[in-house]
């Protein structure tokens, strides 16, 4: 008798063993790898939102814009709509005396993957405020009082608001299943 028990407490033991090692938690994140490859683009936007944190930005700053539409890649999801890129301030102008306009120039930097992997990007994006050839002649015409001609700091740019920076090179990735 105490034979059988010790060889059923032995299967129910290895059987318990084997139901928790392939027990995953309803919760759990599960996780695929994949791809992108350099060269891959990625059409990024500017919304008014995150417009208005770019025109308070200064050279240096970390700016944010958002991805377009999915990335999908083999019927797999790696990048989710509206997910952050990063951008970062190379040069930021306001407008100025003598009718200049106003400048904003970003470097397109980085956005992550639905399993939060970091995908580099290469592109730029520009942005110029109004500057009228009728200011500017005046500003340089009328020399001495041109410095009081200002010209206009940058505008939310309606309709030439998306860019496609690319992948910098070969990006193992993790998504989310």
């Amino acid at each position: 008798m105490v034979d059988f028990v010790k060889k059923m407490m032995m299967i129910f033991g290895i059987i318990a063993a084997v139901i928790c090692l392939t027990w995953e938690h309803a919760d759990a994140q599960s996780l695929g790898e994949s791809m992108l490859t350099k060269g891959d683009s990625i059409a990024v936007y500017v919304d008014a939102e995150d417009w208005e944190a770019m025109k308070a930005a200064r050279e240096g700053q970390v700016v944010k814009m958002k991805v377009l539409e999915n990335i999908v890649k083999f019927d797999k999801k790696l990048v989710n709509k509206g997910q952050s890129v990063y951008a970062t301030v190379l040069k930021r102008s306001r407008g100025g005396a003598y009718a200049g306009s106003g400048k904003l120039v970003l470097k397109i930097d980085s956005t992550h993957s639905t399993g939060k992997t970091m995908i580099p990007l290469r592109g730029g994006a520009e942005f110029k405020g109004k500057s009228g050839a009728g200011k500017k002649v005046i500003s340089i015409v009328l020399f001495p009082i041109g410095w009081l001609i200002k010209g206009g700091d940058v505008e939310f740019p309606e309709g030439k608001n998306v860019f496609k920076p690319v992948t910098v090179d070969d990006v193992p990735l993790k998504y989310q299943k």
